[in-house]
């Protein structure tokens, strides 16, 4: 599995993925230490110091781009 213990990156076993945009640092507490989370098809930011948690997206590109302020029309 994929860990998302990097912000802006995806670490997998055999490399690493850097993103087209990095996500921001929390609106609510300004911690950097943001993760993504995925279940199913669902993508989100959350703050691994307060919990805040992002809109869901359908893609991490376009979750991160909604934690960033970004409006897409994608209903979260």
């Amino acid at each position: 599995f994929p860990s998302h213990d990097k912000v802006g990156a995806i670490v997998t076993k055999k490399d690493e993925i850097v993103l087209e945009e990095m996500p921001r640092p929390c609106p609510m507490c300004k911690s950097a230490r943001v993760i993504y989370v995925t279940r199913m098809n669902d993508y989100w930011i959350r703050c691994k110091r307060c919990g805040k948690k992002g809109p869901k997206a359908m893609t991490l590109q376009w979750a991160i781009r909604r934690w960033n302020g970004e409006s897409d029309g994608e209903k979260a």
